[in-house]
């Protein structure tokens, strides 16, 4: 059975250097934003990214494949 994250889902950071892992929390606890809203703003960020390499060299388009439910 697959839980849908909400607002108060706690996750854990599977083979992340703690480290990191404690860096990230600390910096989402700083800016008052929630682990999945950073995740979804460094997501978008990197697929941007990434499409402007595809325009830019002419690579083929990155297939999406989003339901209708996201």
């Amino acid at each position: 059975m697959h839980a849908s994250m909400n607002s108060t889902t706690v996750f854990t950071l599977k083979n992340v250097p703690t480290e990191l892992a404690n860096a990230f929390r600390a910096a989402c606890h700083l800016n008052g934003k929630r682990y999945r809203e950073v995740l979804l703003e460094c997501m978008t960020a990197y697929v941007k990214q990434v499409e402007e390499r595809i325009k830019r060299e002419g690579i083929p388009a990155l297939k999406r494949s989003v339901s209708a439910n996201n």
